[in-house]
């Protein structure tokens, strides 16, 4: 579920995005293009949930033309160190399109909807059934 959510995430960033010769001009007009990682969740009852170390290390590329890439990690352990041994998940890339605040991520072939938000430089983006929404701050 983490994944798709990401997706969205990643989705909705691609759809804000359109063509320009000048990046600048670009993200100022497009502000959910860009790379953001995982800060923190907020659970269907509404407690934020800070991300796990190894959740922080997810991100979600935005690209102006309607394209995300998502990247994910997995715990699988303790180090020597006793630190969280996290190991790269498969990513994963797809297809977005935005109209309005409603992001529509289609990720092999599975679409989702979403709402997002972008409030002090960072992304929100809230699935559609309210059951957890993801915090992004830009990388």
């Amino acid at each position: 579920m983490k994944k798709i959510i990401l997706g969205l995430g990643l989705i909705i960033a691609t759809l804000f995005s359109c063509s320009s010769d000048d990046d600048a001009s670009s993200n100022a007009e497009n502000p959910i293009v860009g790379e953001w990682q995982t800060v923190s969740f907020i659970g269907r009852n509404g407690d934020i949930v800070e991300a796990s170390t190894c959740e922080k290390l997810a991100t979600l590329t935005i690209d102006n033309d309607g394209a995300f890439t998502s990247t994910s990690h997995t715990n699988v352990g303790k180090n020597e160190d006793g630190s969280d041994n996290c190991e790269p998940d498969e990513p994963n890339s797809g297809t977005y399109i935005i109209e309005g605040d409603s992001i529509t991520v289609v990720v092999n072939e599975v679409t989702s909807i979403g709402k997002f938000t972008i409030e002090s430089g960072k992304l929100t983006i809230t699935r559609n059934d309210n059951s957890t929404s993801t915090i992004y701050k830009r990388k």
